[in-house]
Order: C-alpha cells, then sequence, then structure tokens
C-alpha cells in the first residue's frame, strides 16, 4: 500500500471551527479540514 504523507489544521475561534467545503471529487459537497500532502525539499 502506498504510503502518503499529510498535514492538518483544526482552528478555533471562538465557538467556531474553520472547515472547507471539497469542491471536487469522490467526497464533493462534504467537510474537511484545511491540510495536504508533505512534500520533500
Amino acid at each position: 500500500m502506498k504510503k502518503i504523507r499529510v498535514a492538518a489544521a483544526v482552528i478555533f475561534q471562538d465557538d467556531r471551527i474553520f472547515a472547507t467545503a471539497r469542491g471536487y471529487g469522490e467526497f464533493k459537497g462534504l467537510w474537511e479540514f484545511p491540510g495536504g500532502k508533505i512534500e520533500l525539499r
């Protein structure tokens, strides 16, 4: 199985949580926390 390293953030402010709605792919329209793949430099 291929391993992909990823990072994500959960941002709280007062009584709110920051999340984004996916605009593409299999999970389009569902909510997720911001993040992405980790790339070597």
